[in-house]
């Protein structure tokens, strides 16, 4: 798997966190969305190119829809070589913004390093973390600054 970004000048970027069909709240990004303009990363996987989320400094933002979600155990995993650039990049922080409830799950790359385990369920290699090591984010804490 490998894990590109576009640069900022290519036609085909857009701001992370834009655009209309997005269900997201904007307070639930880093500095509540205010003029933030995350850097977006790709995965490749079986030839086909795919949005694995946004880096905002040190703060990973990922949309990701309810149902997809491990079921055994419950847990979110990220790609393997995303969570390599994560870590080569120093960012500190995941955050999952569900697009379905429009819930909000947030924890450290130190939690996920220390209790994620290795995935590979048909979608390449992956590192899963349990729901159990996720904090809640609410609405009155969504634009803490990480």
């Amino acid at each position: 798997m490998d894990m590109e970004k576009i640069p900022p000048s290519a036609s085909h970027t857009r701001p992370a966190g834009g655009g209309a069909s997005r269900k997201s709240p904007a307070q639930f990004y880093p500095n509540g969305g205010r003029k933030a303009r995350g850097e977006t990363l790709f995965v490749d996987h079986n030839g086909r190119r795919a949005i694995a989320g946004e880096l905002y400094g040190d703060v990973f933002l990922r949309r990701m829809k309810d149902s997809h979600f491990l079921r055994r155990p419950r847990a979110v995993a990220v790609q393997q070589s995303i969570f390599d650039e994560l870590l080569r990049r120093g960012c500190k922080h995941i955050r999952v913004l569900l697009t379905d409830s429009g819930g909000v799950l947030e924890t450290s790359i130190e939690r996920f390093q220390r209790h994620g385990f290795p995935v590979n369920r048909g979608f390449g290699a992956q590192i899963g973390l349990e729901l159990s090591y996720w904090d809640t984010v609410d609405a009155e804490q969504g634009a803490l600054q990480l």
